[in-house]
C-alpha cells in the first residue's frame, strides 16, 4: 500500500457526522419515548405529542450535521435544505429501526430470558 493514498478503513469527517447523528437520533427518541412521555401524554393535545416526538429528534439531528464538516462546500441555502432532507431521512430510518426493534420484542418475548 502506498503511503499517499489514504486507507480504506477511515471514515470522512461526513460519514462519522452522519453516524453521529443518527446514534443522536435514536437515544433521544428512546429518550422520549420512555422518560419524557408521561409529561407529554399529560397535555392531552394529540398534535403536541406529534410535535414533540418529530421536530426535536429532526432538530437535533440537523443541529448536528449543521455543526459539523458535512458538504460546506454548497450554498448556504442549499445546504441548509440538503441538511434537512438528511435529518428527515435519518429520522425515518431511526424511527423504522425502533418499530422493528419493538415489534422483535413483541413477537419473541422469550429470547433472552435464563430461567423459568
Amino acid at each position: 500500500m502506498d503511503q499517499i493514498e489514504p486507507s480504506t478503513e477511515v471514515q470522512s469527517p461526513a460519514q462519522r457526522a452522519g453516524i453521529i447523528a443518527s446514534f443522536a437520533c435514536l437515544a433521544c427518541l428512546a429518550y422520549l419515548f420512555w422518560v419524557v412521555r408521561p409529561a407529554v401524554e399529560l397535555l392531552g393535545v394529540g398534535w403536541a405529542e406529534l410535535l414533540v416526538y418529530t421536530l426535536v429528534p429532526i432538530t437535533l439531528t440537523f443541529v448536528i450535521l449543521h455543526g459539523s464538516n458535512f458538504h460546506r462546500e454548497m450554498a448556504r441555502m442549499a445546504r441548509t435544505s440538503f441538511l434537512l432532507l438528511v435529518s428527515c431521512l435519518i429520522f425515518g430510518g431511526t424511527f423504522f429501526f425502533m418499530v422493528v426493534l419493538v415489534f422483535c420484542a413483541c413477537a419473541f418475548p422469550g429470547i433472552g430470558r435464563t430461567g423459568p
